[in-house]
């Protein structure tokens, strides 16, 4: 690290209660990844709703939600949200679940790449 460039802090430890990974978008809009999907602790068939915030998915419980939680542990995003946040066929996206807050953010490839670019600026010290 060049000197006088400002150290960014990352936490020392994981917090337990976030899990990531991966999923590949599929044809049927389906992610699949049971162990994100069940650190949230959602039952087969849990009502959900999805909303898209900054160009990522926002998943959370809603008892009048229209998506359900599959029994194979997968979880069907609408075309229009899929739309809505540039999601197309075969894309990995980023699963990133909050078992604390109950939420699921579904991170498509622009997003990542959006955040990771203005993390390795902070890191970098430079004003991105």
């Amino acid at each position: 690290m060049p000197e006088g460039v400002p150290v960014w802090g990352m936490p020392a430890a994981p917090v337990p209660s976030l899990s990531f990974d991966t999923a590949v978008m599929e044809a049927t809009g389906r992610v699949r990844n049971r162990g994100v999907l069940a650190a949230l602790g959602w039952g087969v068939g849990k009502r959900l709703r999805a909303t898209v915030v900054g160009g990522s998915v926002v998943i959370y419980p809603d008892r009048h939600g229209p998506l359900r939680l599959s029994a194979s542990l997968s979880l069907g995003l609408p075309a229009r949200v899929r739309a809505a946040c540039g999601v197309r066929v075969g894309d990995r996206v980023l699963l990133a679940a909050d078992a604390v807050r109950g939420v699921l953010a579904v991170h498509p490839p622009a997003a990542v790449t959006e955040m990771l670019g203005w993390l390795h600026g902070r890191l970098a010290g430079g004003d991105r």
